[in-house]
């Protein structure tokens, strides 16, 4: 178990979580917060990828995706495998 010293100012916030009765108990709100910010780590990298394929898609860097993109990207691959072994 860990022990996590709070501020006066952090234990009157879990508190009064509490007292409106979203939470019953501390270790709740705690970890509602941990995954808010987890979840939040998640929306970060996520806009920044979305981020990157905009402005790849803005140079043109991109491949057009066909009906067969799949088994040609597999062929290509396979190919590329035989040539290096």
């Amino acid at each position: 178990m860990i022990s996590i010293p709070l501020s006066d100012k952090d234990l009157e916030i879990i508190q009064e979580y509490i007292d409106l009765g979203r939470f019953d108990n501390a270790p709740e709100v705690v970890h509602a917060a941990l995954s808010a910010f987890d979840e939040q780590e998640r929306l970060t990298a996520l806009r920044t990828a979305i981020a990157e394929g905009d402005e790849e898609l803005d140079r043109r860097e991109y491949t057009v995706w066909t009906p067969t993109f799949s088994t040609d990207l597999l062929r290509e691959i396979r190919e590329d495998r035989a040539a290096t072994h």
